[in-house]
């Protein structure tokens, strides 16, 4: 796997849920605001002007929501994927 460098990550998209858990269809604009998605790659932080690194929230295996668009779409070993940094972050989904 690529290892992103700085504060960037690797995320799987997943692919958001077209139905409720009661049944109902959710309509793909009312749900297009933002999208979820799997980390799988960490870079080591952002590195202040004072050359103090600051370390990454996200770990690997992070279920991760951010804005629908983020990112940069690309391929690695035959699997989409977006780059990002950890910025475009809005929150860590709880297994709870």
């Amino acid at each position: 796997m690529t290892k992103p460098i700085g504060d960037r990550i690797i995320v799987k998209p997943i692919a958001n849920d077209s139905k409720t858990a009661s049944g109902l269809f959710i309509a793909s604009k009312v749900d297009s605001s933002t999208s979820k998605g799997t980390v799988l790659a960490v870079g080591p932080g952002r590195t202040t002007k004072q050359g103090v690194l600051i370390p990454m929230e996200v770990e690997v295996g992070n279920t991760i929501i951010f804005p629908s668009g983020a990112g940069i779409k690309t391929k690695l070993e035959n699997e989409d994927v977006l780059f990002m940094t950890e910025d475009a972050v809005l929150g860590i989904l709880s297994e709870d």
